[in-house]
Parts: structure tokens; C-alpha cells; sequence
């Protein structure tokens, strides 16, 4: 009898101990204006399939103290059994009752034990958060979304490099920070180590760059699953000032495997400034240190995803040393401040671990200039006429003045009028159609006047 007790005791315990076991290996959440002041949020998740627990609904709190349960929306989930990978996306919209900033966030408990970087990771939920700003001064905003899975495992000693690819639909910069997971009470995990802060091998380092999202986790030394944490910052200029006006995070599970394997290496691509109409074409090279390795060529970014005119990568088969060809069309809906950022990606088809390498690019698109300028001397008084640009979305158009010629050539991707140049800004006309500025002075009889029209 106290045999079969003990026996019982022990199921039950095995039974307990599986109900707690998360699934979750990734997730976010991803937030968009839809109308006044409601917006559409999705939580994107990515489980383990093999996992008894599953979650055909999640619980959303929307940062003013409303919450709602989330149906998972069809067709989700999408299962990858030979990744033992589920997705899972949930959709909810809300109203808000005024501007303001709220943290949106769900929890899921709890997360499945053993994680190396996080102490009893099995008494710690799996959470994350998104910032909405709702303003006036900054108007509507739909937050950065990412274009790359976050499933990619490490190989020990070996370094491990990822990138989320991120974009931002309404053009605002993107800025990238590291961050601690999150736990108990929505609050950084007390303990939580950053993987470069368990030992590893010679040269470990663990690292985000702040301008292109690229993750580095140089020679990884301790085997097991680990959990890493950024942010995404979306930045608008206000006022002529840049004010961040949201932000994503992202939680993800890395698992470091014994393999003998080197990652692939694709070649870094200069950012380039392209002229709206302009047909844009290069080759991108990748290739693999590893004999009997092929390497997979891809491209991720937000041209890839224009509704007009998007751009295209021809990538080749799969070889040890690649070339693919990326092309875009240009046109003048594609103008904009801010570049559209690029990611090539290279991975190899290691029987191991895959490994991968990452280069990022910026292309700007410039609306074409004003062309025919012509400047009409009237009295103490400048008559300056051109032909508008192509682009008829421009906004206007801005006009500099000089005394005395400088002889102003820009470099590629050099925008504007620089200061250096000796040019003052006089004026602006507002229109795309806007084809004359009267400048009145002062104007000196006799002096030689330079200007300058910038769309």
C-alpha cells in the first residue's frame, strides 16, 4: 500500500511538473492604426510542436487596463514537423479613450526548465511587450513588423550571427537594443544572464548593431537552450526634432549543439542613393569555407514587400560559392526621408546545424530635381523659375542662395544642400506644381547670385 501510494505520488508530480512545461521558443507582438483611435494587435508565437502544451487562445492586455482573450486566427497554426515548429498567430483589435502611451503585453506560463541563461526558467513565464504612443503631434503609427523567422540555432565555438529583418511600413528609422527577457509580474528576470555572460569559448562576445538589427554571438561555449531579448525603437522626426513613437520586442530561444561546421560568408554591399525612376541592378556574392557545403542566397527587406513596383532577387541554385541578382524598378512612390533597408542572408545546408552570415544595405530613393532653373533680375528683387520634378507627390520644394560660385558636386547618397557649401536657405515653395520664387533680398546691384532648388 505505501508502495503504490509512493507510485501515485510520483504520477502525479510527473503530471504537474508537464502542465507547467512551456512550448514557447519566440514571440511578439506586432500593433497597427486601424481607424480613430483603434488599433489592430497580433501576437505572433513560435512553439514547439512536439510539446504537450498548446494554447488555441492567449490573453491580451492592452496597456490602459482592458484586456482581451484572443482566438488563434485561422489559418494559424502552421505546424513545420521537420523543425518541430509551430506558429501561431492571434489578431484582436481595440479601442482606446485618448492619446497616451500604452504597453501592450501577454504571459504565458511558464517557460520550460533547464534554460542555461535563466535561473528556475521553469517558474518564469514567457512574456513580451510592444510601447504604443498614440499623438496628435506624431500622428498614426503602425509598429516595426520582422520579415525572418527567429528559429536558428548555434553550433558550439562556432559564431552565430542573426537578424530579424525588421521594417517599418510608415518610414520611420528603426534602432535595435538588447534587452533582458521578461518574468514574474511582466519584470526583467532577476538573474537573467546575457549569453556572453555564461562562459564560452575563446573570443565570446554577444552583441546587437543599433542600426542594422544584426545579432552576434561570437563562439557560444556552453551547450543547451538559451533565451535572448531585443527591442525595436521606431523614431519620427516632430517638430524637426526625432522622438520615438513605439516600440517592439522580440523574445527568442537559441539552442547551442555540438557540430563541426563554419558559417557561410556573403559579401557586404555599399549603401547606395538612387534617383525615383531610376532601374537599380547589382550582384551579391556568398560563398562557404566548407568543403561539400552548398549555400542558400536570400534576400529580406521592405522593397520586397511594395504593393507598386517591388523589388525582386534572383537567387541562384544552391551552391558552395553563389551570385544573385537584385533588381528594382524605382518610381516616385517609393520617395521617402528615411532609406529602405536590405538584408541578404546566406545559409548553409550543414547536416548539423545550418549556420548563416548576414549583410545589410540602405537604399535611398531621391525624387529627381527641378530642372531648366532660370534666375530674372527685377529691380532689388530675384526672379527664379524652373520645370517642376516628375514626381508629383512632392511635397515642395526648398531654395538656397549663394554669393559667388562654389561649384557644388555631390558625392552619392549626399543629399540636399551641405552647409559647407556656403549656400543659405532663403525659401520655400509649397506644391509639386510650384514653379517660381521671388527672392527680395537683399539683393545687391553687381554681386553674382548662385541658387540652388531642391525638390
Amino acid at each position: 500500500m505505501l508502495r503504490l501510494r509512493a507510485l501515485l505520488l510520483l504520477v502525479i508530480a510527473f503530471f504537474a511538473t508537464t502542465a507547467r512545461a512551456t512550448h514557447n521558443r519566440a514571440g511578439e507582438i506586432i500593433v497597427c492604426h486601424v481607424s480613430g483611435l483603434t488599433y489592430q494587435a497580433t501576437i505572433i508565437t513560435h512553439t514547439k510542436l512536439s510539446a504537450p502544451a498548446d494554447r488555441p487562445e492567449l490573453t491580451l492586455h492592452w496597456g490602459d487596463g482592458d484586456s482581451t482573450v484572443v482566438p488563434r486566427t485561422p489559418p494559424s497554426p502552421i505546424d513545420n514537423e521537420a523543425e518541430d515548429l509551430r506558429q501561431n498567430i492571434y489578431v484582436a483589435t481595440h479601442t482606446y479613450v485618448g492619446p497616451g502611451e500604452f504597453t501592450l503585453y501577454f504571459y504565458d506560463e511558464n517557460r520550460n526548465a533547464g534554460v542555461v541563461n535563466i535561473p528556475s526558467s521553469v517558474n518564469q513565464p514567457f512574456a513580451v511587450q510592444t510601447l504604443l504612443v498614440i499623438s496628435p503631434l506624431g500622428g498614426n503609427n503602425c509598429s516595426p513588423r520582422f520579415l525572418n523567422s527567429p528559429i536558428q540555432d548555434a553550433c558550439f565555438c562556432r559564431p552565430w550571427i542573426h537578424n530579424p529583418a525588421a521594417f517599418d511600413a510608415d518610414g520611420d528609422s528603426l534602432s535595435y537594443e538588447l534587452t533582458s527577457c521578461l518574468g514574474v509580474n511582466i519584470q526583467p528576470i532577476l538573474g537573467y544572464q546575457f549569453p556572453n555572460q555564461v562562459s564560452g569559448c575563446s573570443g565570446n562576445s554577444f552583441s546587437i548593431d543599433p542600426a542594422t538589427g544584426t545579432i552576434s554571438w561570437i563562439n557560444p561555449g556552453t551547450l543547451g537552450e538559451f533565451n535572448i531579448a531585443f527591442r525595436v525603437r521606431e523614431w519620427r522626426r516632430v517638430n524637426g526634432v526625432m522622438v520615438n513613437v513605439g516600440w517592439v520586442m522580440r523574445d527568442m530561444q537559441v539552442t547551442v549543439v555540438t557540430c563541426d561546421n563554419l558559417p557561410p560568408d556573403v559579401e557586404d554591399v555599399s549603401d547606395t542613393c538612387v534617383l525615383a525612376g531610376t532601374f537599380l541592378a547589382f550582384n551579391v556574392q556568398a560563398s562557404d569555407p566548407d568543403a561539400g557545403n552548398l549555400v542558400t542566397l536570400t534576400a529580406l527587406g521592405q522593397p520586397f514587400e511594395l504593393t507598386s513596383s517591388p523589388a525582386t532577387f534572383v537567387s541562384p541554385s544552391p551552391a558552395q560559392s553563389v551570385s544573385g541578382i537584385f533588381s528594382w524598378a524605382t518610381n516616385c512612390s517609393h520617395v521617402r526621408p528615411q532609406p529602405y533597408q536590405v538584408v541578404f542572408e546566406a545559409r548553409d545546408n550543414d547536416d548539423e546545424v545550418e549556420l548563416y552570415d548576414y549583410s545589410t544595405m540602405n537604399i535611398t530613393v531621391v525624387s529627381p530635381p527641378p530642372t531648366n532653373p532660370s534666375a530674372t533680375p527685377s529691380g532689388s528683387s530675384m526672379l527664379l523659375n524652373w520645370t517642376p520634378t516628375v514626381c508629383t507627390n512632392a511635397a515642395g520644394y526648398y531654395i538656397y542662395r549663394r554669393l559667388g560660385l562654389y561649384g557644388f558636386v555631390p558625392d552619392n547618397c549626399e543629399l540636399g544642400v551641405p552647409a559647407y557649401t556656403g549656400y543659405s536657405y532663403i525659401g520655400n515653395v509649397v506644391g509639386a506644381n510650384a514653379s517660381t520664387f521671388t527672392d527680395n533680398g537683399p539683393i545687391t546691384v553687381g554681386n553674382t547670385y548662385y541658387y540652388m532648388v531642391v525638390a
